[in-house]
This record gives structure tokens, sequence and C-alpha cells, in this order.
């Protein structure tokens, strides 16, 4: 007989079948946060592949990953979540896909250099400086976001 426990995980199952898919996304975000920079996303395919899985998961994570990514990429020009939607579509095509999952790690350790960079140059610059940068940065988002805007008040008018 099972403990009362496992009995209300398992009838909660049944009723809310989205329930077990959200736990098991957190248990995959979780073991992605805890695998070492560089390799965790090989690890994070290497773990989906352990078992055996069902023959209509890979191609569904395949069209998933390839048309959120895509999407993501028309997003970009848009204020909103574009390098968001890319990001999701990238993190199941490497579910998938060796080749992917290499470069995000590579991706993911090139970021990582050029943000030790950024902030060790930031620490080292004046006041002006950083204002004067902070000025530039925000000008060039507001020129961005204003051209955004632009073009698809164009193509809905």
């Amino acid at each position: 007989m099972q403990p009362q426990s496992n009995r209300r995980h398992d009838a909660s199952q049944q009723r809310y079948p989205a329930a077990g898919m959200i736990r098991q996304m957190r248990e995959g975000w979780r073991q992605l946060r805890a695998s070492r920079p560089g390799s965790r996303f090989k690890d994070q395919y290497r773990r989906r592949h352990e078992g055996s899985q069902s023959a209509w998961k890979r191609p569904v994570f395949l069209a998933l990953g390839s048309l959120l990514a895509v999407a993501g990429v028309f997003l970009m020009p848009a204020p909103g979540p574009g390098m968001v939607v890319v990001f999701i579509g990238g993190l199941l095509l490497s579910r998938e896909s060796l080749a992917v999952a290499r470069f995000f790690d590579w991706l993911e350790m090139r970021l990582l250099r050029m943000l030790a960079w950024a902030r060790r140059t930031w620490r080292n610059m004046s006041l002006l400086a950083r204002t004067g940068t902070i000025a530039v940065i925000a000008s060039v988002a507001g020129a961005l976001g204003f051209a955004a805007l632009a073009v698809f008040h164009s193509i809905q008018g």
C-alpha cells in the first residue's frame, strides 16, 4: 500500500495534469542552474537522452524550439521579450541537439568573459565617464525603441 503523501501526490496529478509538467520544468531548471558553466547545456542534453523517451517528443521539441527561436528573431525589433523568446527556443533545441547544446555552452562562456570585462571596465571608470556611458546607452535604447515603434505603425497603417 502506498504512503498517504504519495497517494495525495498521484491524485493531484490526475486532477491537474499540468502540475506534473510544471514540476518537471522546475526540476529541469534547477538542474540547469546547478550544472557547471561551460558544460551545463551538454549535461542537460545527456540527462535528457539517458533514459528512454517517447518517439514523438524529439520532433515536437525540435519544431517548437525552432518556431520560438524564429518568432523571437522577428520580435527583437519590438519592445518586449524578443531575446527571451529566442533563448527559450534555444533551450528547447539544446535539449534535443548536441550541436546546439555545445553552441550554448560556448556562448555562455563567451558572455561570462564579456561580463567580467564590462565589470572591470565599469569599476575603473570615473563618475563622468559612467554618466556619459549611461546617457549614450539610454539614447541608443530610446532611438531603437522609437524606430521599432515607427516601423510597426507604418506596417499597421
